[in-house]
């Protein structure tokens, strides 16, 4: 019986080590495909912004909300991460005070 429980323990342990590998395989991937999309927009003169993923009442609302609520929008408008939508409301914040 223990030696079962312990085969079963390192299988999951080699699972978990395989899906690590992979995650970390994907994620370089990632990382390249997003350099070469970077470079391409940069040749054509292209500027991706996330806010334009967003409707126009949403962008307007974000000026009004709770710093929570405005996060949440972008994540649900975008598909961003937490970070990534944080980041992305204090530089539209910042901008807006900027121009104000």
């Amino acid at each position: 019986m223990e030696n079962t429980i312990e085969l079963i323990q390192i299988i999951l342990i080699g699972l978990c080590l395989y899906l690590l590998s992979m995650h970390l395989e994907y994620k370089k991937h990632f990382f390249m495909l997003q350099a070469k999309l970077d470079m391409l927009l940069k040749q054509q003169g292209l500027v991706f912004d996330w806010l334009e993923q967003l409707p126009p009442e949403a962008r307007q609302q974000l000026l009004q909300l709770k710093e929570k609520d405005g996060i949440q929008l972008i994540r649900q408008h975008t598909g961003l991460g937490l970070m990534d939508a944080k980041v992305l409301l204090d530089d539209y914040k910042q901008k807006h005070a900027a121009n104000s």
